[in-house]
């Protein structure tokens, strides 16, 4: 996935593949055990903790740390 930033900013990443997949807010939210606002708080982290990115990546069957680890290896 190529990144327009400097650095990468994981919230804007994940939006894309929900919006990508046709995935609706209040799907992710639900599988995450989350209310949609919550979701949205996601969208605007540039950074978020491992566990989660984890829990997402699986959820929405997308490789995030490929892409971070594809950033850093380009930069």
């Amino acid at each position: 996935m190529p990144m327009q930033e400097e650095n990468p900013h994981i919230g804007k990443m994940i939006r894309e593949v929900v919006l990508r997949k046709g995935i609706k807010v209040s799907w992710l939210a639900e599988q995450l055990n989350s209310h949609r606002n919550n979701i949205y708080k996601i969208y605007s982290r540039r950074w978020i903790d491992t566990d989660t990115l984890m829990r997402i990546s699986c959820i929405l069957e997308h490789d995030f740390f490929e892409d971070l680890s594809g950033f850093y290896k380009r930069k």
